[in-house]
């Protein structure tokens, strides 16, 4: 189970566990839900990222489901981290903060 849980939260976000020990996503929790569905948590940075919906039947593939985390909410903030911790939302932000920046730059010259 660990390792479909683990392929399945890979294809979401490849880079979730690596980097350095404090960055490291990883597994944390895994909990019946019933006879034969599981939940597992995942998390980063001690915050919990991903909740995972898990089968016992192997031929359904887990569901990976980003929870509200704790990363800032301002672009500036957001920008300065890491990619990989970012979500999409945050990237398309980061990416015309710094396409605007640019144009002002140009513009000034």
């Amino acid at each position: 189970m660990e390792t479909r849980v683990t392929d399945a939260v890979n294809r979401r976000q490849g880079a979730f566990f690596t980097g350095e020990d404090d960055s490291k996503g990883q597994l944390v929790e895994f909990l019946p839900v019933s006879a034969d569905k599981w939940q597992v948590y995942a998390e980063r940075g001690g915050n919990v990222v991903y909740r995972i919906n898990v089968s016992i039947d192997e031929r359904i593939q887990p569901e990976v489901l980003e929870l509200v985390s704790q990363t800032p909410t301002t672009t500036e903030d957001a920008c300065t981290k890491p990619r990989s911790q970012l979500s999409p939302e945050q990237l398309t932000d980061c990416i015309k903060k710094f396409a605007d920046e640019l144009g002002g730059r140009k513009s000034n010259k």
